[in-house]
Formats: C-alpha cells, structure tokens, sequence
C-alpha cells in the first residue's frame, strides 16, 4: 500500500551521513542514510517513532556499523 508524504525534514549531516527524514501518511518514517562514497548507504523504516528518536537510533547505528 502506498501512503503519501506528511513530511520531510531536512536532512542532518552525521560522520559522512547525509540522514533524509520523511514522515508518510500512516505515522511511518522512512529514514534513508546515504554515504559519501555510497558503499555504505542504508534505508530503514520506523512506526511511531519522533524524529528525535530515529535520529538517535540512526546514530547509534551508524556508530555500530564504523565500530565506534
């Protein structure tokens, strides 16, 4: 099923991350992180999560997959 964009958010720069937010009509975010060099890059979907929540989440991942 297809839901339409609420909104987008601007994106947020994180350790070579360019982080796109887009809010979709049944409260799903999609958040798609895109690498400097694009080897790296990665979309994932989160249901009732805050931007606030996501962004951290997104971090945390980004963290795990550099091994920090």
């Amino acid at each position: 099923m297809f839901y339409h964009t609420i909104k987008e958010y601007k994106s947020v720069r994180y350790k070579g991350y360019d982080i796109f937010l887009e809010l979709k009509a049944n409260n799903m975010m999609i958040a798609s992180c895109i690498h400097d060099d694009d080897r790296n890059s990665f979309t994932n979907k989160y249901i009732d999560y805050s931007k606030k929540e996501v962004v951290s989440m997104l971090k945390n991942k980004i963290n795990q997959m550099k091994g920090n």
